[in-house]
């Protein structure tokens, strides 16, 4: 039994130190050349195949990195036109909020000095109806058939109504064009007046 379990001991040893060998090298001792060889080969197709894989994702990734480089280079140039068209919205705003602001200042402006011309016309066109109201019928309406329409019916239209009536007998005592504008002279008063009573008082 002695003499078994001695062969048994060196058995472990020798495989043991075998087995260490092995992991040690990489290699298994005691093959063949043509086995190792074979293993060799195989293992350089392998790493080769491995390689070649590897190249070739490689590659792919390359490719892959840069159309993401021009992606991001597409993206921050769109950002960039994005940006300038902001600010330039933004200023085309402001531009447009001070021209309203001028505008509307202009406007009222406007208003006003239309209102002193208003006014200011309105105190010419008295004066000038007291004058008129003071000249004899046919000199009045002589001069009076020389302005605008509008302008000699807002005259005759502040000239009390008998003075009123006999320039414009004496604007029909001239002929045609004089009856012409008697007529224009009045149909202007008439609107004047309805303009008035729409308005009220």
């Amino acid at each position: 039994m002695k003499f078994l379990f001695l062969i048994a001991c060196i058995v472990c040893a020798v495989s043991l130190s075998m087995l260490s060998m092995i992991v040690a090298t990489g290699r298994i001792p005691f093959r063949s050349q043509d086995a190792n060889i074979e293993t060799t080969e195989k293992s350089a197709e392998v790493k080769d195949e491995k390689m070649a894989g590897l190249v070739g994702q490689k590659e792919t990734v390359d490719d892959l990195v840069l159309a993401l480089k021009k992606e991001k280079k597409i993206y921050e140039n769109k950002l960039g036109e994005l940006v300038a068209r902001e600010q330039s919205l933004s200023n085309q705003q402001e531009v447009v909020t001070l021209m309203k602001a001028e505008l509307e200042k202009s406007r009222t402006s406007l208003s006003e000095k239309i209102v002193e011309a208003d006014a200011a016309e309105q105190a010419n066109l008295k004066r000038l109806s007291l004058v008129y109201s003071k000249m004899d019928p046919e000199s009045a309406s002589t001069l009076l058939r020389e302005m605008t329409s509008d302008r000699a019916a807002r005259i005759l239209n502040l000239i009390p109504e008998r003075q009123a009536a006999a320039i414009l007998n004496a604007s029909i005592a001239t002929g045609a064009d004089g009856t012409k504008k008697a007529a224009d002279w009045s149909d202007v008063i008439r609107r004047m007046k309805q303009d008035k009573v729409k308005k009220g008082p």
